[in-house]
């Protein structure tokens, strides 16, 4: 009777610990406050504040707590049917699909119209660049404000697409998505060029920038361009559900949203790998952020869905204790084809850096780019797509580095 009150104690301590680890390698479902039926379309964070924009009437919700609950922030807003997020410093933008341009200058605790100049209330993006504020319009082109919402100005001089879905910032470029067609500006908006060297469609739906590339979201799948949008090149290995919705990057880490979950790219688009464990139905993302080390999903009458950012990126916290020093295990295996493990220790919260390079010295990979707390990790390189040979990978946290060698043998 022992023996067995003690084997179902057992079962049960394992089956709590496979839950609880379960759990933080998938999506979970954040709905407290906002209800589970909300259809997402934008994020927008500053600082503690995150901002969940939704399309069908539930207008702006408010979490300062990564998600485990969230607040109304309507107040002023009267037509809730969000589009679009800017923050820029202590003012936050709203894009409606019908009321024009909403914003707040406390956090979301009340907002107040300003639509002078706006002659076209469908707002469906919205993109800063510098001091300036960009509105794209559905059937009405692009508008500009200078004075945060005061005035606006159309700015549509070589647009020949009006409908404008999505808006981003580089340097000072500009760019607008549109349903048919790619459109760039590098003076404000006084004028827009064609750009749509080597995109196979034209139907423009989101955008993200890392560094100097920019990534468009298309019907078509993902499209990179690293000069400045003079040519776009596909980038959809392993992206098997090419209508994408929604974008997002952290680094060299991508997130795609699209009609059939997420899919995530740790090599700037190279590969894609979906990631959708934990949906209880796989949805319709309408939006992404990478926020305070997770992902945010935005859904089709989901409401939010949160995941670990390590996660899901493939670094793997094995062990919560905290080590007494920094260490750096040798991979295994060891030589290797196609795949190896690497493990670390670090015994405080630190920006971590573990890198592969070849025999040259060149960058090959960067597997880690992220501040993690103390704890065990581990990482897997698939060197699938690289030569036979001698690398190297180092890691780097703090004062510490250390490096050391692997072989790939094929």
């Amino acid at each position: 009777m022992k023996k067995t009150f003690l084997l179902f104690n057992f079962s049960l301590f394992l089956f709590y610990v496979l839950q609880v680890n379960n759990c933080k390698c998938q999506w979970v479902q954040k709905p407290d406050g906002m209800g589970t039926t909300q259809y997402g379309s934008s994020f927008a964070i500053s600082g503690a504040y995150l901002f969940s924009g939704n399309w069908k009437g539930g207008g702006i919700f408010l979490t300062t707590n990564n998600g485990e609950s969230w607040t109304s922030a309507n107040n002023g807003i009267t037509f809730p049917y969000i589009s679009s997020i800017a923050v820029k410093e202590t003012y936050v933008f709203a894009g409606t699909n019908g009321e024009g341009v909403f914003r707040s200058t406390n956090m979301g605790s009340s907002w107040t119209q300003f639509n002078t100049g706006l002659t076209n209330p469908a707002v469906w993006s919205l993109t800063l660049s510098g001091l300036n504020l960009f509105a794209g319009t559905h059937n009405g082109g692009v508008f500009l404000t200078t004075n945060n919402g005061q005035y606006w100005t159309a700015v549509n001089n070589g647009l020949t697409n009006f409908n404008v879905l999505s808006m981003a910032s580089v340097g000072t470029n500009i760019f607008a998505g549109t349903e048919n067609g790619l459109f760039r500006s590098t003076n404000n908006g006084v004028s827009w060029d064609s750009v749509h060297n080597g995109l196979s469609n034209k139907y423009i739906v989101c955008f993200t920038v890392s560094g100097t590339n920019i990534f468009a979201g298309t019907v078509n799948g993902v499209f990179l361009s690293t000069n400045y949008g003079a040519n776009w090149t596909a980038v959809n290995n392993g992206l098997t559900s090419m209508t994408v919705l929604s974008i997002a990057s952290h680094g060299t880490n991508l997130f795609a949203g699209t009609l059939n979950g997420v899919f995530c790219s740790v090599n700037n688009g190279e590969t894609w790998t979906i990631k959708n464990e934990g949906f209880t139905i796989i949805p319709e993302v309408r939006c992404l952020i990478v926020a305070n080390n997770y992902v945010f999903s935005g859904t089709n009458y989901q409401s939010v869905w949160r995941r670990s950012y390590p996660e899901i990126i493939g670094i793997k916290k094995i062990s919560t204790e905290i080590p007494s020093s920094f260490f750096l295990s040798q991979n295994y295996p060891n030589p290797f084809n196609p795949k190896t493990i690497i493990n670390f220790q670090l015994p405080m919260s630190n920006a971590v850096k573990l890198i592969i390079y070849d025999v040259m010295g060149r960058e090959a990979a960067t597997l880690v780019n992220e501040k993690l707390n103390p704890g065990t990790y581990e990482v897997e390189w698939n060197a699938s797509n690289y030569p036979s040979g001698v690398y190297f990978y180092r890691l780097v946290s703090g004062n510490f580095a250390d490096t050391k060698k692997l072989i790939l043998v094929k």
